[in-house]
């Protein structure tokens, strides 16, 4: 059974939701899922780092970048030590073309990590189309 953490932010709920449908996939996948919000639960970041596969879910803030108040710090504390590491991305954005994406794919990248799929990304509210590619790539994730 493949374990899993899935870590995300959201500031408008957007992001939560996209987290939820991707929780819902993995679950109906088997895996074993630690599902954390990164402002209200606590993070073990040694278990996150032991998990098969790592899910970050942040929105685009300020200009396009990701969330400077939670992920940005773990990006940065993190480094390296996702080297070698499976990561799944996806968030959201409000405005721009969700340039940031690219950038934290590039980031992850250089830090040695691979990307298990193309990160998915929603403009404001994800539609059932962008939840349902979700609860997919949540399944395909657990298999």
């Amino acid at each position: 059974m493949a374990k899993i953490t899935l870590v995300y932010w959201s500031g408008t709920g957007n992001t939560e939701s996209m987290a939820l449908a991707l929780q819902k996939g993995i679950e109906a996948g088997g895996a074993e899922l630690d599902f954390i919000n990164i402002e209200t639960d606590s993070l073990d970041k040694d278990k996150m780092l032991a998990s098969d596969i790592i899910c970050f879910g942040s929105p685009a803030c300020g200009v396009e970048q990701i969330n400077e108040d939670y992920f940005e710090p773990l990006m940065d504390e993190l480094g390296d030590k996702l080297s070698g590491k499976k990561l799944f991305l996806f968030g959201s954005f409000g405005h721009g073309d969700g340039e940031f994406m690219q950038t934290w794919s590039s980031q992850v990248k250089d830090f040695g990590a691979t990307l298990v799929a193309e990160p998915i990304l929603a403009q404001d509210a994800p539609e059932d189309d962008i939840l349902d590619e979700l609860t997919e790539a949540g399944k395909k994730l657990a298999s």
